[in-house]
């Protein structure tokens, strides 16, 4: 594998999560002084010749940077950020926990035709999903009156997020210390006991304001 510097290897993984596109990392390869040293002259110069016109070019490049960086290293700093950005923006809750409950059902790989498994460990978040705050759900419930009670609920988002942020920052701090290592998207290793914590097919239920 090779030895990319933090800032190059963020680079790559902000590609890999469709925070760059495709004209902005080929910019990057080819203005890039280190690149050459860091990843070798044979993967340099097949990163400069790679088919970047073809309609199946992405695909195909982030194919290509899992053989340079392991999908377990970009899994876990995406898991990281994620978790990271949950726990310091908490009127962003909902937003996140949707993230959250995605990550724990896993999906549909289209192209291999076979389901990825989720990360388990999420349940608690990923399933404290705020239905409750969906526009059709309030607009069934209250009718008219929806926007109203949706303003009512968006300053409750700080006393959710209280009851939830320590899940977070429990699951952070695993997979900093290696209690929970990521392998590849949805596969993962977890110790016994935080499996019982965060694994218990029953999750914590929120308390709503009085």
């Amino acid at each position: 594998m090779a030895n990319l510097s933090l800032h190059n290897k963020l680079k790559f993984f902000e590609f890999l999560n469709n925070e760059l596109t495709l004209s902005e990392l080929v910019n990057f390869i080819f203005n890039s002084k280190e690149l050459e040293k860091e990843l070798g002259k044979e993967i340099y110069t097949d990163l400069l010749l790679f088919q970047y016109d073809d309609k199946n070019s992405i695909e195909h490049l982030k194919e290509y940077i899992y053989k340079i960086i392991p999908e377990s290293e970009f899994e876990t700093w995406k898991l990281k950020i994620l978790l990271k950005k949950f726990i310091n923006e908490p009127r962003k809750i909902q937003e996140y926990l949707d993230i959250f409950y995605d990550l724990f059902c896993g999906s549909f790989d289209e192209e291999k035709h076979e389901i990825r498994l989720g990360y388990t460990f999420l349940e608690h978040l990923g399933l404290n999903y705020f239905y409750w705050m969906d526009e059709s759900y309030l607009r069934y419930a209250h009718g008219s009156n929806w926007e109203n009670e949706y303003r009512k609920r968006l300053n409750n988002l700080d006393f959710y997020h209280r009851q939830l942020k320590p899940i977070a920052e429990k699951i952070l701090n695993a997979i900093n210390q290696g209690d929970i290592k990521i392998i590849s998207n949805g596969k993962y290793e977890i110790t016994e006991e935080l499996k019982l914590e965060l694994e218990p097919n029953e999750i914590i239920l929120l308390k709503h304001p009085d």
